[in-house]
């Protein structure tokens, strides 16, 4: 006869039980009101950057009407044919050409008497106007690349603070909090644990990310109409950044005695430390494209990924040189990958031998 008591059950597989451990932490998120605080979080610094520049004086897009004050036109605009050209500058950048549409004295100008240089900014008459009333008026749009950075300014912070919210004290609170005395008697080994956190502390960070790109997206087609081509790829890169960012504060949790201190060691490396660190660099002229920080610079520069820019320094006057260092797309991915999985692998092992006290 088969026995069917609790005896004959087998134990959940270590993936089964991983994935216990993360529901139950996200449940613990969702308690602790952590998932609500970093989505209103999320949601105030999208309103924010979305609504100030309007607020003060330069909105996303619009149409304007300017009077513009004329001046002859360099040699270096390459106009000597017409040696009698005037030019204006455009208050707006963003201008939409075919929108332009130019009146003298009240009176329209035809189109073949000017030309506009979106390079200058510049309206160019082929005659001198510069005793006249010359108005302008044009529809102009911010690019969308422009638009975008605006808002991903924020998304190496806005990754820093979930890896903080979700990771910084996740192995260090079972020991402060004695929960570790609960889970640890249980058939579950202390690796397996881990991973649960680990899933768990990723999907929270992966869902406030996923809308924040999803607040930009939305909002760039609603303001312009399209969006940026490589919005994706920076998603791809704050992912990584994320995965390297939760790696290092596991690693903290795992060394340190109180939550509290785990909390701001991992804010303190991740923004000021970090910062000096590359900043130094830069001044001595080393490129620190193996900090992780640098690496997540690529959250904002990928949207440029046809344009990407390119190392530059130059000399400034009895201050020495300027340099201007880039990650590259390729290095960085690795460099985040890989912070992810050594400071992985080393809180895993500090984890097992952390003994418990008191």
């Amino acid at each position: 006869m088969t026995s069917t008591g609790p005896c004959s059950r087998s134990l959940p597989s270590d993936i089964q039980q991983a994935l216990i451990v993360a529901r139950y932490e996200l449940l613990k998120y969702l308690r602790s009101k952590r998932l609500i605080g970093t989505i209103l979080i999320v949601a105030l610094i999208v309103a924010l950057i979305y609504e100030l520049p309007p607020a003060l004086g330069s909105p996303h897009a619009g149409h304007v009407e300017e009077e513009l004050i004329l001046q002859p036109v360099p040699a270096y605009f390459g106009m000597s044919m017409f040696p009698n050209a005037t030019y204006g500058n455009l208050s707006r950048g963003g201008v939409l050409p075919d929108s332009i549409n130019v009146t003298v004295d009240g009176t329209p100008l035809p189109k073949d008497m000017w030309t506009y240089r979106s390079d200058l900014r510049a309206v160019i008459f082929f005659q001198n106007y510069s005793s006249n009333e010359v108005i302008v008026s044009y529809d102009f749009k911010r690019s969308t690349n422009s638009f975008t950075e605006n808002f991903l300014q924020f998304g190496s912070i806005l990754v820093i603070i979930c890896s903080i919210f979700f990771g910084a004290d996740s192995i260090v609170s079972e020991y402060q909090n004695k929960t570790a005395y609960l889970i640890f008697p249980n058939p579950m080994r202390r690796e397996v644990l881990f991973a649960g956190k680990m899933i768990a502390s990723f999907l929270a960070g992966l869902l406030m990310v996923t809308i924040f790109y999803i607040a930009i997206l939305v909002l760039s087609y609603v303001t312009l109409g399209e969006s940026a081509k490589y919005l994706y790829l920076s998603f791809m890169y704050a992912t990584l950044f994320l995965l390297g960012c939760l790696g290092v504060a596991y690693f903290i949790s795992s060394v340190m005695k109180g939550s509290t201190g785990a909390i701001i060691l991992t804010f303190f490396i991740l923004t000021m430390i970090s910062q000096i660190i590359t900043g130094v660099g830069s001044l001595a002229g080393v490129k620190m494209w193996f900090m992780l920080t640098f690496a997540g610079d690529t959250i904002v520069e990928s949207i440029n990924a046809d344009n990407y820019p390119t190392d530059s320094s130059y000399e400034l006057g009895g201050f020495g040189t300027i340099y201007n260092f880039y990650p590259e797309l390729g290095t960085s991915a690795i460099v985040m990958a890989a912070y992810f999985l050594v400071f992985s692998l080393i809180s895993v092992v500090l984890f097992k031998r952390k003994q418990l006290l008191g």
